[in-house]
């Protein structure tokens, strides 16, 4: 039976001035070196502790302060989390980073690692970088709801391993890092994630964290370079929206004109060629396959499925492809209909500022405003939610563009917006009184629409003005 050790130490100076909230603590005993607080996180059946081990004590380490941390515990993975986790109560942006070894470990999947956690709670959002006995090397691991499943992935064989958090606008950036030795950067496969206003508090849990990956035995790693940091450049640029020098025609019909087409070929079938059924533009050495079909209509919001679904309930059906409109039976029609896109644009009026626009959708999306690709999610890929941020540099109205495209297996698509007060809502959507409860949005014509301009219809489009 392990009993906690103790250690009492003068807190040190934390790197870049950071500063750590006033814990109040109680008990000095708990304060090891750099670290205000160390404890279990998730009740694991071993009893962790952590040590300061001074300067230097194993050769070829030298120079850095040293932390013997011993930890137990089921995993960090999934719904909730087992370890030991030795920490500061950090305000404001703040990255935290370190390098480690292991002593000893039993299973391979043991881990050690940076994190940022909402709360000291098993199942708390948060986010880490972690390095495992015998397995993946600098996994990203995260978690953007309390409760919720965790996402992770990364590799490689970093020296240091370090997580960040910085807010934007209300917005909370979270980025999972490694230094190979040519400095900071996102951790293999990994991106910037995006929390709403409120997900994560201003003073967070910022430590290291040890887990056994198996309730029977305890592991040791030894950290060392454990650095704070409020003083720190995100990795990820955010696109900014500048200017938008031809902005489209816009009608008086709030929501999107929705353009579905399907190719009579699937040879080539991707980004490239689905953008080439709705511009004509060509990709070198990829052929635009001839047109099956096309089909438009106008929706006050977009949340369409042909097969599976996203987050919201309600659909409709892509314009085309099945003959059931909302609110009618369900708008898949009982068939699987594969290889074919859709092309969604309409005018979005946009204050100053930062803002979050996202996609819902299987397989892939493309947003743009303002001519600016706000944000693309992966080709090939199942429902999730997938959120852009960006920066709007002046309060007018943009050109709105999405692009999707469908392979095979499940066929959905939803465009969201995320408020400041961190509501998920359907881009464009009203209340009761046909307010917009968001950005608001108004279609562009449809083709039959635009061929009256030639016949004195410019009375039927107005510029948005607000």
């Amino acid at each position: 039976m392990f009993k906690r050790l103790f250690v009492t130490m003068v807190v040190l100076a934390l790197s870049a001035q950071v500063a750590t909230a006033d814990v109040g603590n109680t008990n000095p005993a708990d304060i090891v070196g750099i670290f205000s607080y160390n404890q279990d996180i998730g009740s694991p059946a071993g009893y962790g502790f952590t040590m300061d081990m001074g300067i230097g004590i194993e050769p070829g380490l030298g120079g850095s302060r040293e932390y013997l941390i011993t930890g137990g515990g089921a995993d960090i993975w999934g719904t909730w989390d087992q370890m030991h986790l030795a920490y500061n109560l950090v305000s404001g942006d703040v990255r935290v980073s370190a390098a480690g070894s292991w002593v000893v470990a039993n299973d391979g999947w043991a881990k050690w690692g940076p994190v940022i956690r909402a709360s000291t709670a098993a199942n708390a959002v948060y986010m880490g970088t972690f390095d495992s006995k015998s397995n993946t090397k600098g996994q990203g691991q995260w978690r953007t709801a309390t409760g919720a499943g965790t996402s992770g992935t990364g590799g490689g064989t970093p020296l240091k391993l370090g997580v960040q958090k910085k807010t934007l606008g209300g917005f909370t950036v979270m980025e999972s890092l490694v230094d190979v030795g040519a400095g900071w950067q996102l951790a293999q496969g990994t991106g910037a994630v995006i929390l709403a206003p409120g997900v994560m508090p201003d003073t967070v849990v910022a430590g290291i964290a040890v887990t056994s990956h198996n309730n029977n035995h305890l592991v040791q790693a030894r950290i060392k370079d454990v650095a704070y940091e409020s003083d720190f450049d995100l990795i990820t640029q955010f696109p900014l929206v500048s200017t938008n020098p031809n902005p489209g025609q816009c009608s008086d019909i709030p929501g999107f004109q929705i353009t579905v087409m399907r190719p009579a070929s699937n040879d080539g079938w991707g980004w490239g060629a689905a953008e080439g059924l709705f511009t004509g533009a060509t990709t070198p050495g990829l052929l635009i396959p001839a047109l099956a079909f096309s089909a438009v209509r106008t929706d006050p919001v977009v949340n369409l499925r042909d097969v599976g679904d996203g987050a919201f309930g309600d659909n409709r059906s892509f314009p085309g492809i099945d003959n059931f409109e909302f609110p009618a039976a369900d708008p898949a029609d009982g068939d699987d209909d594969n290889n074919f896109a859709a092309q969604v644009l309409a005018c979005v009026y946009l204050t100053e500022g930062w803002h979050v626009f996202g996609a819902n959708s299987d397989d892939g999306t493309i947003i743009r405003v303002g001519g600016v690709e706000i944000g693309r999610t992966p080709e090939w890929k199942g429902a999730d939610n997938r959120d852009f941020l960006f920066q709007v540099a002046s309060t007018g109205w943009y050109d709105f563009e999405a692009i999707w495209l469908e392979g095979g297996g499940g066929a959905s698509l939803e465009l969201h917006e995320v408020l400041s007060t961190g509501q998920r809502i359907l881009l464009g959507a009203q209340d009761g009184q046909g307010n917009f409860i968001g950005s608001p949005v108004y279609a562009v014509p449809e083709p039959a629409t635009i061929a009256l301009l030639g016949l004195g219809g410019l009375s039927l489009l107005r510029r948005k003005r607000s």
